[in-house]
């Protein structure tokens, strides 16, 4: 924040000012921005534990920070929502198909091998992936 005052123009003195003035009203809390950001991440983008870690990042969040804020998300619910959306649309595909492609959208949006696994097993066609 103060980097952006300061490119803005404005003194050394009336962002020290702002910036504790914001400080005190609670507005610039980096903890809370990153919890709150971790709960989009994986409520609203439908994000595995990798996937987060990776937003966090991408928005600016420090490491130490991101690995300090708590992970209260059910990964495995997290997971099973979105195949539950998605199912409705491949129901057309085989399953061998539909699997790969549930596969692949799960790892790129972060989820584990172990919750990927968990989660499409009772779509299994009797391969490992």
């Amino acid at each position: 924040m103060r980097d952006r005052l300061a490119k803005k123009g404005f003194s050394e003195k009336t962002v020290a000012t702002a910036v504790e003035k914001l400080l005190e009203a609670g507005f610039l809390d980096d903890r809370r921005l990153a919890e709150n950001l971790r709960r989009v991440a994986s409520e609203q983008k439908q994000l595995g534990n990798h996937g987060v870690k990776a937003y966090l990042q991408r928005r600016g969040i420090c490491r130490e920070l991101i690995e300090s804020v708590p992970d209260d998300a059910d990964e495995v619910a997290v997971a099973e929502r979105l195949v539950g959306k998605k199912m409705e649309r491949m129901s057309a595909l085989d399953a061998e198909t539909r699997r790969k492609r549930l596969w692949g959208l799960l790892a790129r949006r972060g989820f584990s091998a172990a919750t990927i696994r968990t989660v499409l097993s009772p779509y299994d066609t009797g391969r490992t992936i």
